[in-house]
């Protein structure tokens, strides 16, 4: 699960950001991404399959 959110939530979480950006997009939408980068982070050891 782990490498699951490595590889596919922090893309994920700069491509909201970056078209949030580009876009002009609400805050709410770039906090948004940010939170799923950052939550993927925490992803704790015991969810390794």
């Amino acid at each position: 699960m782990k490498r699951f959110a490595a590889r596919y939530a922090q893309p994920a979480s700069l491509l909201i950001l970056s078209c949030a950006i580009l876009f002009d997009l609400s805050l709410a939408v770039g906090l948004a991404g940010m939170l799923i980068g950052a939550a993927a982070l925490f992803i704790p050891a015991s969810w390794e399959a």
